[in-house]
């Protein structure tokens, strides 16, 4: 058996996740990457006890376009495809539907799926909060000075 992720994270939140979902299965995991466009997807092949973690994030609750394309060149051939749909500030919605669809159909066998939140980026959203609020977080910080003289011979 052999563990592999095969992601579409142009990004990297997606990936960081199928990467801690997939260690679950074992040490050593194979990497796909779907954002790859020089890679001919047609060549991957996969066994029959293999297990892939197929992970898309949900753009308006949909596979991206080029992620289902190049997984539909695939040959699952009976490989385990556990599904993973990030997302963030909406449902993923018909995400894992459609992606099972697209995996059936390329020779996977659907065992799992999950649903995953996205990381939150609280600093920028912290930011944005405080720019909105008119809050300086860092106004009563004191900043102390670095001076340097420089002498004659240092120059």
């Amino acid at each position: 058996m052999s563990v592999y992720t095969i992601t579409f994270s142009p990004t990297g939140g997606t990936k960081k996740a199928a990467d801690r979902l997939a260690a679950a299965f074992g040490p050593e995991v194979q990497e796909i990457d779907l954002t790859a466009r020089e890679t001919d997807y047609s060549r991957i092949s996969f066994g029959d006890g293999d297990v892939c973690v197929v992970a898309v994030p949900s753009y308006g609750g949909r596979v991206p376009a080029a992620a289902v394309s190049r997984l539909a060149q695939m040959n699952g051939t009976g490989a385990n495809a556990v599904l993973m749909a990030v997302y963030g500030n909406r449902a993923y919605e018909d995400t894992l539907s459609e992606l099972k669809d697209v995996l059936v159909r390329a020779g996977f066998r659907c065992i799992a799926a999950v649903g995953a939140v996205a990381g939150i980026y609280w600093r920028k959203a912290k930011r944005k909060l405080q720019d909105k609020l008119g809050i300086d977080e860092d106004a009563k910080k004191q900043v102390e000075d670095d001076v340097i003289e420089l002498k004659d011979e240092d120059k």
